[in-house]
């Protein structure tokens, strides 16, 4: 009987999917009402209430919820924990798929819990997997990234690194999310190429889905919408209603923006029906709120209706959102980290009290000393003599030890900087191994494409493969130059101060920031204003180590006003204004410039080691850090004032006593 109805079961499943002939699925069904009648197996009716809710899963979704809530419950009671981690991941991608990501997480939480129960590492890897997708929807990318890592160290301890597909498409996610469009490629492509290698549809999918995305806020209308032409086939081919649904609804606004309203129209229709038979709501919102967009200028009562369909999604999703909290699920990072705290403090406590127990027990050894040998004062001062030498023997070591903790604790803080050095360069380094990696794979694609007479492929390929050696190329110039501020940052100067004239290396370092900037690049321009006091006169200084802080001020400045320029092309006179002054006994150098300025919430950390608010790989951030450590090695200071939209100003003071 039980291999009948695994048989029977299977059979079931492929007319489900791929929906041959409804009268068929009809009789199966109620061929499987009378199995479930006739069965007094439990292990065989927890299989058809499997069946029963897999076909309400679609278009009755409480329907499912009661047939999988008999079928857990029965797997419960039998105790069959494998087929019981079974249904809850499939409950958890239910919810998952109606927005419902509270309870989703609950459910594969339970997987992983009874998966470790009875050491099943497949479905852990796969829960693990689910978890990470589902903190990407609920858009906490840090945890997104944290578990598909773990899904996918899982995995590749198992030997089985085919499952990484889906984690490697919700990690390109996770960058794409971060504005970091390259990494979010590398990841999406390596997704697509791992899914298309087990050939599963779903995943295929998935992957064309977020290169779709990737493209799309990167506004290439054009290849966003063939990798969602694309998806939309392998969606459909997989059942994936949810992304079937969601690329449309994405295509059509694409569409919108590129003037096709017709086009767009259509494919929020589409979207909309699919969206609505899968139960995907967070879609129904999407394309219905797009409808309603479209059709208002022209047709109020259709824009109405429209608005009504995503209004009555948008409370299904609230009340979901609402009635399923977190809280029922149990996280141990804060107690770990709780744990290695009190561990910390406990430490500590015991090597005071050790140390108060020492110093205690010398207290009491020249109490007794002193005690024994009162009567005896000769002997006694003798022994006073040697005590105090033993004090001040126990007073060198302690000072030794003082020393050679403070030694540890400089040796820590330079392995800190050593390490935050390595990632700094490691960064543009991951990106030329990993992109020379994919040039290997996508050189034998060519190879295949050609071999194949497929000449349209060959060309796509060597695109991607010429724009994969440009980006070798930017980050190894990348790694050169947060190499070469290093040396900077590290080289000390002779430490010989000499007489130089203030205002004459303040001008002379203007004109050589000016036109070395010039010239790189032939198109930059901007006004100097230079306002010099001439009581200003000599100051003693080292004056390569001041030139360069200069130099940075200087190229910074520049920097920011033809940013600001190429923003705004017309009406905006880029103007960088450099003065000095002396005040008593110290003398001021101003750079101001007005660019857009620095954002107030980082003016803080503007002269920290590798911090920057340039773009990525066109900053290493140790200019601002390497002047700031310049100017206090001469007993000066630098300041900064700055508003949002207005410019910058930085003041570098240097002591000049007047003789």
């Amino acid at each position: 009987m039980r291999y009948i109805l695994l048989l029977f079961a299977l059979a079931y499943t492929i007319n489900f999917v791929y929906a041959q002939d409804s009268t068929v699925i009809q009789k199966q069904k109620d061929s499987l009402f009378s199995a479930l009648r006739n069965s007094k197996e439990d292990t065989n009716r927890v299989n058809i209430f499997y069946l029963l809710a897999i076909d309400n899963v679609r278009m009755r979704g409480d329907s499912f919820l009661m047939y999988i809530d008999r079928a857990l419950e029965l797997a419960e009671k039998l105790n069959i924990l494998k087929k019981e981690s079974f249904l809850r991941n499939l409950l958890g991608n239910y919810y998952w798929n109606v927005a419902n990501y509270t309870g989703a997480l609950n459910q594969y939480m339970q997987v992983v819990k009874i998966s470790e129960q009875i050491k099943y590492d497949v479905y852990v890897s796969v829960a693990y997997a689910n978890i990470g997708n589902t903190y990407f929807s609920m858009g906490n990318l840090r945890k997104a990234y944290e578990y598909s890592k773990q899904s996918m160290e899982l995995s590749n301890r198992m030997g089985d690194s085919s499952r990484n597909s889906f984690c490697l498409t919700t990690i390109g996610e996770v960058y794409s999310k971060r504005n970091m469009p390259d990494s979010a490629l590398y990841f999406a492509i390596k997704g697509l190429q791992e899914s298309k290698k087990i050939k599963n549809d779903f995943r295929i999918a998935r992957s064309m889905q977020a290169l779709g995305d990737i493209y799309s806020s990167k506004q290439d209308i054009q290849q966003a919408l063939y990798w969602y032409r694309a998806g939309i086939t392998h969606a459909e081919k997989g059942l994936f209603g949810l992304g079937t649904s969601g690329m449309m609804a994405a295509m059509s606004e694409l569409y919108y923006k590129n003037g096709q309203k017709d086009s767009a129209i259509i494919y929020a229709k589409k979207a909309l029906d699919i969206a609505q038979s899968f139960n995907a709501l967070t879609v129904v919102v999407q394309a219905a709120t797009l409808l309603h967009d479209f059709y208002k200028p022209s047709d109020e009562h259709q824009s109405l209706q429209y608005l009504e369909i995503a209004a009555a999604a948008k409370d299904s999703v609230f009340n979901i959102q609402k009635n399923n909290e977190l809280q029922n699920i149990a996280y141990n990072e804060e107690a770990t980290q709780k744990d290695k705290e009190a561990a910390e403090i406990q430490f500590k406590n015991n090597i005071r009290f050790y140390m108060s127990i020492a110093l205690l027990a010398v207290i009491v050894l020249v109490v007794l000393i002193q005690v024994k040998n009162n009567n005896r004062k000769k002997k006694a001062n003798l022994l006073l003599q040697k005590q105090k030498q033993k004090v001040e023997d126990t007073l060198s070591e302690l000072k030794a030890t003082q020393a050679q903790l403070i030694q540890t604790e400089k040796m820590a803080s330079l392995g800190e900087l050593t390490a935050g050095i390595a990632h700094e360069i490691q960064n543009p380094l991951n990106f030329v191994n990993n992109f020379s990696d994919l040039n290997n794979e996508l050189i034998d694609e060519v190879s295949q494409a050609n071999a194949a007479g497929n000449p349209t492929e060959v060309n796509e390929l060597l695109i991607t493969l010429k724009e994969n050696e440009q980006k070798i190329n930017h980050h190894g110039k990348r790694a050169e130059a947060i190499v070469k501020g290093m040396l900077q940052h590290s080289r000390s100067s002779s430490g010989i101060k000499e007489s130089a004239d203030i205002n004459a290396l303040t001008d002379e370092y203007l004109r050589l920031a000016y036109h070395g900037l010039r010239a790189k690049d032939k198109n930059f321009n901007a006004n100097m204003k230079t306002d010099f006091d001439k009581s200003v006169g000599n100051v003693d200084i080292i004056p390569q180590d001041i030139g360069r802080v200069l130099l940075n001020l200087y190229n910074n400045a520049f920097y920011v006003v033809n940013e600001k320029k190429k923003q705004h092309p017309t009406g905006y006179d880029p103007t960088v204004s450099v003065s000095t002054k002396r005040i008593t006994d110290k003398v001021e150098i101003r750079v101001k410039d007005n660019g857009n300025g620095i954002p107030q919430k980082v003016v803080g950390k503007i002269f920290q080691p590798f911090f920057t608010t340039k773009p990525t790989g066109q900053g290493t951030g140790l200019g601002l850090s390497l002047s700031y450590d310049i100017i206090k090695a001469h007993g000066g200071a630098v300041k900064v004032t700055s508003k949002d939209g207005e410019g910058s100003e930085f003041i570098v003071e240097l002591p000049a006593p007047i003789i």
